[in-house]
């Protein structure tokens, strides 16, 4: 236990902030592409619906007609 403190770190400022810029840049692209996937899910979903009350209603609208 005493090896481990005696051990010191120096970190270099342009490193450490050349990091942080990475990771953020990185946090960043995944929100962006997680938000279009939610987005584009979301447009499907809607298209979707509206597709089946679509239908529904010509369904409605033939059985009239056809009996």
């Amino acid at each position: 236990m005493s090896c481990v403190n005696n051990l010191s770190f120096s970190l270099d400022e342009g490193v450490l902030k050349s990091d942080i810029e990475f990771s953020s840049s990185a946090w960043l692209i995944l929100f962006a592409t997680k938000e279009d996937s939610c987005g584009e899910q979301s447009s499907r979903m809607t298209a979707m619906d509206a597709a089946s009350k679509n239908e529904g209603e010509m369904i409605g609208k033939r059985t009239l007609t056809f009996n």
